[in-house]
């Protein structure tokens, strides 16, 4: 079981999410804590190519993979080691998350800390999200912004009209840079496609994995406008 897992149903209250949900929940975030290394002399940390190469491909369409895969390769500073690299360490997902950029994992978050119970409803979750997080954009709750979210990465008629998969995407590098883009987009796509029956619970894992406010508000900025300045 994953290191995430091991707490996921203490961030969302467990009744909003189906047990076949919960248990897709667990195998994903049990590939994302394969996806780090660490080099243990230099502390330098990278990104595992052959698992992270399995994760886009079982979650991303295969042309937008093999893309996110040589912009990586292609980055002046490596980022990408293989298993013939020697000393190199698996890493959780929270110490890799923190070392990439814009992101600040919070793993102790739950909803008993936000002031909830079991019992507690999306609309408890989304209202002691907001106080806990002030300025978390409200589209982040909008099952529809979502979908549309969803289908301006991975194409689909959901999409704003005017907003296309790769403009969407180059609009992300752009306010991101290419490591951090790649990773959000990684991590938002699947967890899209679990979690948008309860929007709340997507904006509650978003918050753990430490998808901090301003990465969000690039998210669905570049939605509505890929020219976004």
């Amino acid at each position: 079981m994953s290191t995430l897992t091991l707490h996921v149903p203490e961030v969302i209250p467990p009744h909003l999410l189906s047990a076949e949900t919960w248990k897709r929940l667990d195998q994903l975030f049990a590939e994302l804590d394969g996806l780090g290394r660490v080099d243990a002399r230099s502390r330098r940390t990278y990104l595992h190519r052959p698992s992270l190469e399995r994760y886009l491909h079982a979650h991303l369409p295969g042309g937008l993979a093999d893309e996110m895969l040589a912009d990586l390769a292609s980055l002046p500073e490596q980022v990408l080691a293989g298993d013939e690299q020697p000393g190199l360490a698996a890493v959780r997902w929270s110490t890799l998350l923190a070392r990439i950029g814009p992101f600040d994992p919070i793993p102790d978050l739950t909803y008993g800390r936000l002031g909830l119970s079991e019992s507690s409803t999306g609309a408890d979750l989304r209202a002691a999200l907001e106080r806990r997080f002030p300025g978390m954009p409200g589209a982040i709750f909008d099952g529809d912004r979502l979908r549309q979210l969803q289908a301006a990465i991975v194409g689909g008629d959901a999409a704003q009209p005017r907003t296309t998969a790769g403009e969407f995407i180059r609009c992300v590098k752009r306010h991101l840079g290419l490591l951090a883009a790649i990773v959000v987009i990684a991590l938002i796509v699947p967890i899209l496609a679990l979690v948008l029956a309860a929007p709340a619970g997507a904006a509650a894992l978003f918050a753990a994995l430490g998808i901090a406010i301003n990465v969000i508000g690039v998210l669905v900025g570049c939605l509505l406008d890929p020219n976004l300045g």
